[in-house]
């Protein structure tokens, strides 16, 4: 697989698990059950204090305001049902239930002969790798991440590894995530991505693969995140 296409594949297959989690959880009514799970009522005495002090949603009410869908839809190139269509392409039925497909049945049903994903697929990356609203989103998606794996944390105590990226006292932090909450950063590397989507040739300078590389990795951790959740 060339590098373009495996790019391409893995960003893909990257949002589109991210989107099929917020689908899965949508059409099989997983919201409301996580508030029955992890709401009010099920928490601790001092979190009670906290949530009432905060004024703080409860987490499936928190997770359906601010999910990432809703986040993405401004951008003229990656309209509704263009969301809706990569959700559904990274979704398997099985016994009854929804799940993600793995990367590996996404790519089967990609390359089948035929394949209509193909061709919406291509379609959609070749009007959204070269927009500057896309990238920008992708990469604020991290703040949305953090955001995230803090806050099931907090209510559903399922710790997300990716909250060691944060942790200076972690040895698997990740000091290029900290500087992307800066703003003149993420603008720095959304100009290396657009630059890169459109020549498709790598900056000569600058290390920004902390940027390419969670598109197609870090975005796909908050799927595993919220997974457990349904």
């Amino acid at each position: 697989m060339r590098d373009e296409e495996y790019y391409k594949l893995t960003t893909l297959y990257s949002l589109g698990k991210l989107l099929a989690v917020e689908r899965i959880f949508t059409l099989e009514g997983i919201y409301p059950q996580l508030d029955a799970a992890y709401g009010e009522a099920r928490l601790k005495k001092f979190l009670r204090k906290i949530l009432l002090r905060k004024n703080r949603i409860e987490l499936g009410k928190f997770l359906r305001k601010e999910r990432i869908d809703l986040k993405l839809r401004h951008i003229d190139n990656f309209q509704q049902y263009d969301r809706i269509f990569l959700a559904e392409a990274v979704i398997e039925g099985e016994r009854e239930r929804l799940r993600a497909s793995t990367f590996v049945e996404f790519v089967k049903r990609y390359e089948a002969t035929g394949s209509t994903e193909k061709e919406h697929l291509d379609s959609l990356w070749l009007k959204v790798k070269n927009d500057r609203d896309f990238w920008r989103k992708m990469v604020e998606l991290f703040d949305v991440l953090h955001e995230f794996a803090q806050r099931i944390r907090e209510d559903a105590d399922l710790y997300s590894q990716f909250l060691d990226r944060y942790d200076e006292k972690n040895p698997r932090y990740d000091k290029s995530l900290e500087r992307l909450k800066n703003a003149g950063e993420k603008t720095i590397v959304v100009d290396h991505i657009s630059r890169e989507t459109t020549t498709g040739r790598r900056p000569a300078r600058g290390n920004h693969n902390a940027a390419r590389r969670p598109l197609a990795s870090l975005l796909s951790r908050l799927a595993h995140v919220l997974a457990p959740l349904g």
